[in-house]
This record gives C-alpha cells, structure tokens and sequence, in this order.
C-alpha cells in the first residue's frame, strides 16, 4: 500500500469506488518522504477523508483479526514485497486465499523467498513490472 498512491490512481484514473479497494500496510507511510528530492504524497490530503477506510495499517501476520476486511472479498488482491515480512508466507498467502479471494478472483504476487535455493531473488520483480506494463496497455 506504501503511501497510497496506487490507490488514490485506482480510484481517480480507473473509477473504482473507494468501497471496492483497500490497500493494507504495516506502517502508515501518508506523506512521508520515501524518495530523496520527490515531494511525498499523503492520500488524506490529496483524497479526503472517503479514503480513509480504504488505507488499513495492519499487521499481515494478523490479517484474518483485522475488522476492516471483516467479510470483504476482492476480485483482484496485489502483493509486491509483502512476504519476506511475514512469519508464515505460505500460510499467509493460504489464509488471504480463502478468505479475501472472491470465487474467480486473481491473486498476483511477488517476493515470496521460502528459503529455497533457485533464480535470482529480484528475478519476480522484473515479472512484476512486466505485468504492470502489460495491464497499462490493456487499459488502453
């Protein structure tokens, strides 16, 4: 979720309602400058306060207890670097899977090391972007 950026795009460029995206994050990061020389953004000032309930500071090891999401599915949920963080990625990602997923709904991660030897760490980030591009383009 970061600063709330991408939320603030999904719901300004791409029309969803505020009711349909929540971005969950461990540390609040609204108007904290994340990048040397780039003004910060803080999604309260540039949204309001219908945003609010969209940005959720949670901790994702406790998600299942978080009463934000209490109920709520989503069509698409997106994770970059999330799952280094946690102390059960596959249990985490399982959990977030049954109970955030709605039925027909895409999950698109990246960052899950599980202590394996195998391709470059970063490797999945260059999928990641690659996605991203391709979604833009979709958009038209």
């Amino acid at each position: 979720c970061g600063d709330g950026r991408c939320l603030w795009s999904l719901h300004s460029a791409h029309g969803l309602p505020w009711a349909n995206i929540a971005g969950v994050t461990a540390e609040d990061s609204r108007g904290v400058e994340v990048l040397s020389g780039e003004e910060p953004f803080d999604l309260r000032a540039t949204a309001g306060a219908d945003s609010n309930e969209s940005y959720i500071v949670w901790n994702i090891d406790d998600l299942h207890k978080c009463h934000a999401l209490e109920g709520r599915q989503f069509d698409v949920i997106v994770s970059w670097v999330t799952w280094i963080w946690v102390s059960d990625p596959m249990g985490s990602l399982e959990m977030i899977f049954d109970r955030f997923l709605a039925p027909g709904g895409v999950m698109m991660i990246g960052g899950v090391q599980v202590l394996t030897t195998g391709p470059d760490p970063l490797e999945d980030q260059r999928w990641l972007f690659a996605a991203s591009d391709w979604l833009v383009e979709q958009d038209g």
